[in-house]
């Protein structure tokens, strides 16, 4: 890994613990760059597994997630589309909720990411 991709998690971290405030949620580029950000630090986990930096069991626990994340992600998205084009307040904000909660699950991944890319210099 080198340590420009391993910077760019430490700023997907500091995005993500950001991005948990309720008024970043406002923005389609928001629900981007959230969908981006959780296919760079499963580039990382990928690489890290491949590479022998981080054991079966480490990857299991980003393995999960992601299947969670892939599930959850899209109908998040779509519903808070749906939500915010009726203008139904009450559901956006339900959906809101759904996003940051997926939001927080990836951030202390991305931080164990880091940790692991760390211990390997």
């Amino acid at each position: 890994m080198t340590r420009r991709r391993w910077r760019s998690i430490g700023l997907i971290v500091v995005i993500l613990g950001a991005g948990c405030a309720p008024a970043f949620l406002k923005s389609g580029e928001t629900l981007d760059t959230l969908g981006k950000q959780f296919v760079a630090v499963g580039q990382h986990y990928n690489a890290l597994y491949e590479s022998k930096k981080i054991t079966a069991v480490q990857y299991a626990e980003w393995s999960g997630f992601a299947k969670r994340f892939q599930r959850a992600y899209p109908i998040a998205v779509d519903a808070w589309k749906i939500a915010r084009a009726s203008g139904d307040q009450a559901a956006e904000k339900k959906m809101e909720e759904a996003l940051i909660t997926l939001a927080a699950g990836l951030t202390p991944l991305a931080i164990k990411a880091y940790e692991y890319a760390a211990k390997e210099q």
